[in-house]
């Protein structure tokens, strides 16, 4: 477990002072040189200038540049995936470092769109024990939705599989976003005047919003069809809480 923990460490240490690297003003004028790099070559191979002393420095540090940035992004995808194997590892052989399923969960939120994290999330993490990811049911379910298919699916199964273990610490959160609208529609009206009258016009729920909402009534639906009574209780408690 130590070895699985060091090695975590070690590379997210990596990854986060690529990452860090990365978002740095340094990187970004260097990316925007790039890009200023690219026009010239682009203008110079439109006049046909290839072999001009000027034409042909610019396009071998261009080359050498994208070769640089290319290999940078290519140890941040190693580092990241090494970090997020081992942190699962870690947590699968036992309970003494459970608190670095915050880190886990981290990386791979801030991961969504990389489908090796999410590969990597949908066929090892599966495996940890739910109980472990309660402490971040609030982080979890907000990330909830529909529109990204890799990242909301295993995400949406992760959610609920921790519900369907654990639905007395779940469910109140799920259906709290599944019930957003409502909640909308009947404590935060917005006031328009119109022809001297005062009238209550919902506020317009967003798309994303909306999308969360789908995606908590999906999970809500695949809990009731285990548990229906239980979710039957805990509806009609919600509802009379709104």
């Amino acid at each position: 477990m130590k070895a699985f923990l060091s090695l975590a460490r070690f590379s997210d240490t990596e990854y986060q002072r690529i990452e860090d690297r990365m978002k740095s003003s340094e990187f970004e004028n260097k990316q925007a040189l790039l890009k200023k790099a690219k026009h010239e070559v682009g203008l110079l191979k439109e006049h046909k200038v290839h072999n001009h002393q000027y034409a042909v420095k610019v396009q071998k540090e261009l080359q050498l540049d994208e070769c640089e940035i290319r290999a940078l992004g290519e140890d941040r995808k190693r580092f990241l995936c090494k970090a997020v194997e081992n942190y699962i590892m870690c947590l699968l052989s036992g309970e003494e470092h459970d608190m670095w399923i915050f880190r886990l969960c981290s990386l791979w939120l801030e991961n969504a769109g990389l489908s090796e994290v999410n590969a990597m999330i949908q066929k090892e993490a599966q495996r940890i024990p739910s109980y472990k990811f309660l402490p971040l049911m609030y982080q979890l379910a907000a990330r909830m939705g529909t529109r990204m298919s890799g990242f909301h699916e295993i995400l949406n199964n992760l959610i609920a599989r921790i519900s369907l273990d654990h639905p007395h610490h779940t469910l109140f959160i799920i259906l709290a976003l599944a019930n957003a609208n409502k909640d909308e529609l009947l404590t935060k009206p917005e006031v328009t005047r119109r022809n001297g009258l005062i009238k209550n016009v919902p506020k317009e729920t967003s798309p994303l919003d909306m999308d969360r909402m789908e995606a908590a009534r999906s999970i809500i639906n695949i809990v009731k069809d285990k548990r229906p009574d239980m979710v039957v209780k805990v509806e009609a408690l919600c509802n009379a809480y709104i």
